[in-house]
């Protein structure tokens, strides 16, 4: 018998599995299509750690088992070579990421063709290949032209250690996910997904997808579902409005009675007259007949549309007074057009020539509002404009194109500042005393010329900004802020003028950036309150009818009635909430925590966000034809921190043409956030499928994708329940949706995995405790390796790698090896003869052996099933016992059970064994079916009673398996040690069948 070699037999039965394509499936004629998936790595320079291996080889156990039950198992790899951490990696040693990424390709390819995974070789994928990251652009293409993905200036989340921004999702404790420095916030233009769109579907579909409860929880609570009421509290402004109507417009078209309504139920006078001639405009004429009919004072507010804006920045430099505000909603700024259309009236309207410091002069300060998706006034006019007069510019996408729509919130919102507020509480709304907005809200900046103390403020907000999420929200922390003088805010419930403050305990990224202050029954506001000596007014009575409610030393959170609460006294708190909405005019909504996903990332290895930007036509996507949109070779990658990728120094890749109209235009120069790539890498392993000549919503491909997908099996890392996991549900709906697939929910059931130490600590360089598999794998072998993390724990839960464990396991497969082998040298055709042994005593051990195979079959299936891999490792090696102690009793069939049993978690070794039991001609041991355990074989005739008294053991007896509880009585109490403690009837008898029976006395 040779000697157990594992570098010798596994590497002959890996050359051997690819060339005879053991583990691709029939993806076109396969009848039981089961899709096992793992998380593909990041291929870091140091190689594969062995946390990935366990997980790897883990899924593989349940893939090689499931391959044996008679399913068509798809089990891809790939590597998630894109992104920051690579990237990193790169600038440390001084290397290009492109050149870097081949080398940690190879690396990791032949470390993962070492552990005896059955990977689907051939439908190997990378992230930074073309041809797959032509697809993570078309993705972003088809969210874009389906109004999921959109370009806005925020305060964004930004690593200064990265030199990029992050996803909420990637700050944690307030530090980068990935280089743990302090996050801070930074103003930047940038591309969003609108996962909020999505936000109650992925909510309701938790309950129906079979998912680690814990990634269930970390969902529910980061999307953060919420019941309340949007309520407005406008400013205490003094205001006459005036609106101008544009080009063939009237006061009784587009957006204007609308706001002349709204205007006038707040109390403001407005003058909309119907200017002379609107469909052939003399705007001279019009201006002239402005100065007659109206006056123009220090409170006028002027708001304009389309072609008024013309007639306001001709009219302001010839007005006496200064006015208060001028907004104008898609002004033109020359007789240029994108609808293509003549308009000689306009031609002769005016000289189009202006006075831009004439009106700077002549008001205060001025909104420029532009419709993103405008089709008539190009883009440039309102920027050019903005430019020239100082104005605020303000980019919106308009209820209708070129703002014709019958209402229009966002010049309502600019015309007559409101801080707007999401309450779950608006039953509280008679006890708001004051407002607060966090430090990054707009209006602060927006109220710059109104507020007395701007210079206090601002250095407040600078502060402010400068802290953690965390730090500012923390439990017990004391309460800062700065008053807004000269503002005021009314409580639309009972009309009163309230204190507007910035404080940062209120975080503008969250809600709308502000709150309505409750100091009674809310403890931040109750703590704020106190320290600024602001009113603290009771409206919810926990001992209702009596109405003299205490001092309070603490704000009061719960239920009761409502008091000094106008004509809701007595009503109860819940009751009140919808009723007191409706009196102020609130909006009942539900309202979630979480945020769109923010994509762009100021780096320079990962996809190019494929947009292009045109000063005519604005934002478009890249055509599909001219995808992908390749990453250049980028000799100096460093990340500038300024804000812009490496891309944007890049003349050669930036200018372009405007797919649209064909005059020059720029590349947008981000890349996109690397969670993009992973969120469908499930998708493109299919797609690898005839080197992806398949393309998403193709016939061909939606066969295939309706064969294999959803994903049957996922095991992977908690730590993704809120990025990875989340965005591939919402890649996946949207999808859907767009109808390229045929379901909504990417994963069937996810596993999360547990993770392991070494010698009882975290492995970490720091600590030279960290585990090289190659080294163990040399010494080892892979399916001691595999066996070992196999036996460590269930694959959900955590373990400890100790060298002494490992060294068991292949003591274990040693034995394996030496019992098989010598079995086989020694009966080469059949089972050993009887030989002149007791012919009793010879069907008794066979009886038994037989019953601990079929014991075995059904425990490691059950086991493998529940991913408890350790014990079905167990069940194996107390299988083994038992053929060692019964050696004449064992049969070829009893060994080739045995070896099917091993395979999963030993691949190699079984596989040399059974083809040495086999003859004729090859067949893999992981094709054959799986074994089946006889029932009736595991059945015992007998069992042995466990007899108490009081819950004390008093005795045992043996009894035939299936004794009543009659039977069971009268034979325990015959037992003398029983009898003795059983003096007199029991008060009462427990009886579990085939198990015990408790006499109570």
């Amino acid at each position: 018998m040779d000697r157990y070699n594992p570098k010798k037999i596994e590497a002959k039965w890996k050359k051997k599995w690819l060339s005879a394509k053991i583990y691709e499936p029939d993806f076109l004629h396969g009848k039981s299509p089961f899709y096992n998936l793992m998380m593909f790595p990041y291929p870091s320079a140091e190689g594969l750690h062995i946390g990935g291996v366990r997980t790897f080889t883990g899924v593989d156990i349940y893939g090689r088992f499931k391959r044996m039950q008679g399913l068509d198992v798809f089990e891809p790899i790939g590597l998630d070579g894109f992104g920051i951490h690579s990237e990193n990696y790169a600038l440390k040693i001084g290397k290009h990421p492109a050149r870097l990424a081949k080398i940690t390709e190879k690396n990791f390819y032949r470390q993962l063709s070492e552990i005896g995974n059955g990977f689907a070789w051939e439908e190997r994928l990378e992230t930074y290949d073309p041809e797959y990251y032509k697809w993570t652009q078309w993705i972003f293409t088809q969210l874009f032209k389906h109004g999921l993905a959109y370009r806005k200036k925020a305060a964004v989340n930004w690593c200064p250690s990265c030199k990029t921004v992050l996803a909420d999702e990637q700050v944690i404790a307030g530090k980068c996910e990935r280089c743990s420095a302090v996050v801070e916030k930074r103003e930047l233009e940038q591309w969003f997904f609108k996962i909020t769109d999505y936000a109650e579907r992925l909510l309701q579909n938790i309950e129906k997808i079979d998912w680690d409860e814990k990634v269930k929880i970390a969902q529910k609570n980061w999307i953060g579902k919420s019941e309340g009421a949007l309520i407005r509290f406008p400013l205490a402004i003094k205001a006459d409005f005036v609106l101008l109507h544009g080009y063939k417009g009237s006061p009784e078209r587009d957006f204007f009675p609308w706001m002349k309504i709204e205007l006038e139920k707040r109390g403001f006078s407005v003058y909309a007259p119907e200017l002379p001639h609107p469909s052939e405009p003399n705007i001279e004429e019009q201006v002239n007949f402005l100065l007659k009919n109206h006056t123009f004072g220090e409170n006028t507010i002027l708001i304009t549309h389309s072609l008024g804006g013309v007639d306001a920045m001709k009219l302001l430099p010839r007005l006496s007074t200064k006015i208060k505000t001028l907004i104008m909603v898609a002004p033109p700024l020359r007789t240029e057009f994108l609808d293509g259309e003549n308009r000689p009236a306009l031609e002769k309207a005016t000289d189009w020539k202006f006075d831009f410091g004439g009106i700077k002069n002549k008001v205060s300060k001025i909104i420029v509002i532009q419709d993103i998706h405008d089709r008539i006034v190009p883009a440039s006019h309102p920027e050019e404009i903005a430019k020239k007069l100082g104005a605020e510019l303000k980019k919106v996408i308009a209820p209708a194109p070129h703002f014709n729509s019958s209402e229009a919130n966002d010049v309502l919102t600019e015309a007559v500042p409101t801080i707007e507020v999401f309450t779950t509480r608006p039953d509280t709304l008679f006890g708001a005393t004051y407002m607060v907005v966090g430090p990054e809200h707009e209006l602060v900046k927006n109220l710059k010329l109104q507020v007395k103390n701007y210079e206090e403020v601002e250095a407040y907000v600078k502060s402010a900004k400068a802290k953690s999420d965390e730090e500012r929200i923390a439990e017990g922390k004391e309460k800062t802020g700065v008053e807004l003088k000269g503002v005021k805010a009314i409580n639309p419930a009972n009309k009163e003028e309230i204190p507007v403050f910035v404080a940062d305990y209120v975080l503008g990224n969250v809600g709308t950036g502000a709150i309505m202050a409750v100091p009674a029954h809310d403890k931040r506001d109750f703590d704020f309150a106190k320290k600024f000596k602001l009113p603290i007014k009771i409206v919810i009575c926990p001992h209702w009818p009596e109405k003299t409610c205490p001092l309070l030393d603490v704000a009061y959170t719960g239920e009761g009635h409502l008091v000094d609460s106008g004509a809701f006294d007595g009503t109860p708190s819940k009751e009140a909430r919808k009723k007191i909405s409706d009196f102020v005019g609130g909006v009942w909504k539900i309202q979630y925590r979480i945020r769109d996903w923010l994509i762009s990332r100021q780096r320079y290895w990962g996809p190019p966000i494929p947009m292009i930007f045109c000063d005519s036509c604005g934002w478009n996507s890249v055509p599909e034809n001219d995808l992908p949109v390749k990453l250049p070779f980028v000799k100096n990658f460093r990340p500038t921190g300024s804000g812009k990728s490496p891309l944007a120094s890049v003349k050669s890749f930036y200018e372009t043409k405007c797919p649209k109209c064909r005059a020059g235009a720029r590349r947008e120069t981000d890349v996109s956030d690397t969670f993009l790539d992973s969120a469908w890498y499930f998708i493109g392993y299919l797609m690898t499928f005839e080197n992806w000549k398949l393309k998403i919503g193709n016939s061909a491909f939606s066969r295939l994708a309706r064969k294999w997908l959803p994903v049957n099996m996922y095991i992977g890392g908690l730590e993704h329940s809120v990025l990875h996991l989340l965005y591939s549900r919402f890649i996946t709906m949207a999808l859907h949706d767009m109808g390229h697939l045929n379901f909504e929910e990417p994963f069937t059931t996810f596993i999360g995995h547990g993770l392991i130490t070494k010698d009882g600590a975290k492995m970490s360089k720091s600590k030279g405790n960290v585990v090289n598999p190659d080294e163990y794998i040399r010494a080892y072998g892979a399916d001691a390796m595999r066996m070992y993390l196999a036996f460590l724990a269930p694959l959900t839960e955590g373990g400890d790698f100790r060298d002494s464990g490992i060294k068991g396991i292949t003591r274990f497969l040693e034995r394996t090896w030496k019992f098989v082998g010598e079995y086989v040298t020694k009966n080469p055709k059949s089972d050993p003869p009887a030989g002149g042994r007791n012919p009793k005593q010879i069907q008794n051990s066979k009886s038994e052996i037989q019953k601990a195979v079929h014991r075995a079959v059904k425990k490691v299936a059950e086991d493998i099933e529940r991913l408890q891999y350790n014990t079905a490792i167990s069940a194996l090696m107390v299988l083994l016992n038992e053929f060692e102690k019964k050696l004449e009793s064992v049969t070829r069939e009893h060994i080739e059970t045995f070896l099917k049993l091993l395979a999963p978690f030993a691949p190699f070794i079984a596989e040399e064994l059974y083809q040495r039991t086999q003859k004729g001609k090859f067949k893999s041991i992981h094709r054959e079916p799986w074994p089946k355990y006889d029932e009736s074989i595991l059945k015992e005739s007998s069992f042995d009673l466990i007899i108490q008294v009081n819950g004390k053991v008093r005795g045992k007896i043996s009894l035939p398996t299936g004794a009543t509880e009659v039977k069971a009585r009268e034979a325990a109490l015959k037992v003398p040690s029983v009898k003795q403690f059983v003096p007199v009837e029991p008060k009462r008898i427990i009886f579990v069948p085939d198990k015990l029976i408790n006499f109570v006395v």
